[in-house]
């Protein structure tokens, strides 16, 4: 693990950031080491911020317009202290400003990653493969709409009490970031999540086959009421109290970063659950199905979307605490 302390990178960004460094490059050195040279921290004339590694002669995979770049460069830094540093080094660097606090994290992982690599540098270009996908959806990610905050906090309500009770839990359950037809796929049954407000009175379905069976699991609806409140969590937050606790974080994240959800968002908005409500559907739930269209009509449907009244749907919901979720969809 790497030895930093939590707000060293802060604190560094931030120090080189205050630096008068005449528009040249500024670095300060990281206690870490490789091949008998401290790797650097620096900062470029266009405040892009990178991590250089000392590098061998040998020949690495570089990218210089992903997001998150790979550069091979000789550097020289001189140090208030008199010290001087130069070679050739691993450039690796962050090209999107917005995703600065997630280039914090590769710095961490490939600090980890090369503590006992024969070839630090070349270990380093793995760590950053393993991330670069991610950057690539960030960077094109979009400002999410309340609509959209409001739908995704009451997924990821589902999936907190999916992680925190039920067995051997899997990011691979959380099957709305894919665009399948239900939010979730249990082992044991499927979940359609819908978020309403305090000023809701109708719940979206998209799809004809969004309120059906998908196998020969059961399907249960969740009807999860939120509202604002500033003793809630925002979106990103809730992500990462999840994803802190689980082993597989990073794959929470990688599907959160395709909706839109990352750690550099800038985001106010807080929620909290007021309440849950749960109802198998079956043939006495309200809904529109493949079996009561012509073959003709639903073949030629494409997108279909309809309004559910919320008084419609109510009396049959079970309206339970969150933290009955798995048990009652699993009993």
């Amino acid at each position: 693990m790497s030895g930093l302390p939590n707000d060293f990178l802060d604190r560094a960004w931030r120090e080189l950031e205050e630096r008068d460094s005449g528009g040249n490059w500024s670095a300060i050195r990281l206690p870490e080491s490789a091949i008998e040279r401290k790797l650097l921290l620096a900062l470029d004339e266009n405040h892009v911020r990178h991590l250089l590694v000392p590098a061998g002669p040998g020949r690495y995979s570089v990218n210089t317009r992903s997001p998150l770049s790979v550069g091979v460069d000789e550097q020289r830094f001189e140090f208030d202290d008199g010290a001087a540093v130069e070679g050739r080094y691993l450039d690796v660097f962050c090209r999107v400003p917005k995703l600065n606090e997630q280039f914090d994290r590769v710095v961490v992982d490939i600090l980890e990653s090369i503590e006992t690599a024969s070839d630090p540098a070349q270990r380093a270009v793995a760590t950053v493969n393993s991330w670069r996908r991610l950057f690539s959806t960030l960077a094109s990610a979009k400002s999410l709409s309340l609509h959209e905050k409001y739908a995704i906090f009451a997924e990821l309500a589902v999936m907190d009490q999916l992680e925190l009770q039920a067995e051997n839990f899997s990011a691979n359950w959380w099957t709305g970031p894919n665009q399948d037809e239900h939010d979730f796929e249990v082992p044991w049954a499927s979940i359609e999540v819908k978020a309403i407000g305090v000023s809701s009175r109708t719940i979206s379905i998209h799809g004809i086959n969004q309120l059906s069976q998908s196998g020969a699991n059961p399907l249960y609806l969740a009807v999860v009421g939120l509202e604002e409140s500033e003793e809630g969590l925002t979106v990103h937050e809730l992500l990462e109290s999840i994803a802190n606790r689980s082993s597989e974080g990073d794959d929470l994240r990688m599907k959160a970063a395709s909706l839109g959800v990352f750690q550099d968002v800038e985001d106010s908005v807080k929620l909290r659950v007021t309440k849950l409500g749960v109802v198998e559907v079956d043939h006495s739930f309200p809904r529109l199905t493949v079996e009561e269209l012509s073959p003709l009509l639903s073949h030629a449907l494409d997108g279909i979307q309809y309004e559910l009244r919320l008084s419609e749907v109510q009396p049959k919901l079970k309206f339970i605490e969150l933290k009955e979720l798995v048990s009652e969809i699993a009993s």
